[in-house]
């Protein structure tokens, strides 16, 4: 009875710990915070704040990995403080991954508008690489002007991280990190990508004659911004994609994820059931000798589990050797 007393107690003090420890910290100029939140400044080329996370198992001197997690509200809002709210308890959600991969996080501050309800900025859309919207202007190279920000924060610590980042994300965040390595697959070493919105964009720019236009695939990549797809690169990512069997949140079928002549593409080529379009797409991505693995999880429905966090943790841990 002592030592479940003692254990009760021991418990109850590491949380307080913990959550003191995790007290954020604004920051302006150089990182110094464990947990901290690096608000933009002059000369850089980004717009919003994002947050990072030092773990205390991260040994100064050997090289390891960002790992980014995109930050997604689930719902649009005009107010950023909602966005700021819902990134910070992303980002303190993924501090036990953190110290068990010895990784720092990073997760953004961008904004969903409700008053641009179609520009889907959590899920990298094709409105959000198009808008021309003060502030809103290409937030994938915002949060490549992030990292970078980051890395040099960590390097006068003496932390030196690899130039490929690692990535997660779920729901529209997965979204997000399958369509930010398609533009940009020589940032990102590895990457799982869970339930990502009922359609992973295809690595391939036509299919049975259709163009596969950004985001259903990655045919009109140069005409939108200006680069090729790069499949070599892209081949050289390890992702793992993930799903539950009972999965039922299909984007597609909304305005604010696809327009009308994409959703009809991908609902006559790849059908309406969420699961043997995922086949599809899993056939697809071997078709084109992607470094990918897609898992289904029986019994699971638009969740991420106990059994999935432990694979992710696996996977990257396998990725970093």
């Amino acid at each position: 009875m002592f030592f479940k007393k003692f254990g009760l107690i021991a418990s109850i003090i590491f949380i307080c710990v913990l959550m003191v420890s995790c007290n954020v910290k604004e920051i302006s100029g150089d990182f110094d915070g464990k947990l901290s939140k690096i608000s933009p400044r002059k000369n850089v080329k980004f717009h919003w704040p994002y947050y990072l996370y030092v773990p205390n198992s991260i040994k100064q001197g050997k090289k390891t990995h960002i790992l980014v997690r995109p930050n997604n509200t689930g719902y649009p809002d005009n107010d950023i403080k909602v966005h700021d709210k819902q990134a910070e308890g992303k980002i303190k959600g993924l501090i036990s991954w953190a110290e068990k991969l010895r990784t720092p996080v990073l997760v953004p501050v961008f904004p969903r508008y409700d008053k641009h309800v179609l520009i889907y900025t959590h899920a990298l859309d094709r409105d959000s690489l198009m808008t021309d919207i003060k502030g809103l202007e290409r937030i994938d190279l915002q949060l490549i002007a992030m990292i970078d920000d980051a890395k040099e924060r960590l390097k006068k610590k003496e932390i030196i991280v690899d130039e490929e980042i690692l990535m997660c994300g779920f729901s529209a965040s997965a979204t997000f990190t399958n369509r930010f390595i398609a533009l940009h697959p020589k940032r990102v070493k590895a990457a799982t990508i869970g339930s990502p919105g009922g359609w992973p964009i295809l690595p391939k720019s036509e299919w049975k004659g259709n163009k596969l236009k950004y985001p259903v695939g990655v045919g009109d990549l140069n005409k939108l911004v200006g680069n090729e797809f790069n499949l070599k690169a892209f081949r050289e990512v390890s992702l793992y994609f993930f799903m539950g069997d009972e999965d039922d949140d299909d984007s597609v079928l909304y305005d604010d994820a696809y327009g009308d002549k994409n959703r009809n593409l991908i609902l006559n080529n790849f059908g309406k059931d969420l699961i043997k379009r995922w086949k599809i797409a899993e056939s697809i991505y071997e078709e084109v000798n992607a470094n990918s693995k897609f898992v289904i999880y029986h019994g699971v429905g638009h969740n991420r589990t106990k059994k999935m966090e432990e694979d992710i943790i696996e996977f990257f841990l396998n990725n970093m050797k």
